[in-house]
């Protein structure tokens, strides 16, 4: 059996929402340390009588740590290490055998053995080769439903897909 995607390029907007998304799922803890501390904050101002500049110290806070972080992604995004996510690509999966196919002509075979685990979210799938390392497989890069679906039972055969 073969399925072959069509050309695609991830675009830099869809790795940054991408990159979001995996922090917000893997650090869902730091949301929860932010909203304690703006109650916190808030508790301090009303109900203690504190002054204003607590609960400006807890918002400073707050923006900041994400301020720095959405820094960190952009520069992430926009590096140089980054560049290879965004070359064309198209992909052909066999039997147990994954075929990349680069616009510039080079090329690689991956085995099914490979991979770690696989994803899938509401766009894309996402087959992971170690903890960091993923190929991004949107739902679009298919000519068809037919082939999604095809897509999908040939993950689920070789048990790289949950039920």
């Amino acid at each position: 059996m073969k399925i072959t995607t069509k050309q695609f390029a991830v675009s830099k907007k869809e790795y940054l929402l991408l990159l979001i998304h995996h922090f917000r799922k893997r650090k869902w803890w730091i949301w929860i340390i932010v909203l304690m501390n703006l109650v916190f904050a808030l508790v301090a101002v009303f109900a203690l009588h504190a002054t204003i500049s607590l609960l400006w110290i807890a918002l400073g806070f707050t923006v900041l740590y994400f301020g720095v972080f959405l820094l960190s992604l952009y520069m992430h995004v926009n590096g140089k290490n980054s560049a290879a996510v965004y070359e064309s690509v198209h992909f052909e999966f066999y039997d147990d055998v994954v075929h990349t196919y680069l616009a510039d002509g080079s090329n690689g075979k991956l085995q099914c053995s490979q991979f770690v685990r696989t994803v899938k979210l509401k766009d894309y799938y996402l087959l992971y080769l170690s903890a960091g390392q993923f190929l991004m497989i949107p739902f679009y890069c298919f000519e068809d439903e037919k082939d999604l679906a095809a897509f999908d039972a040939w993950l689920r055969k070789n048990k790289m897909l949950k039920n």
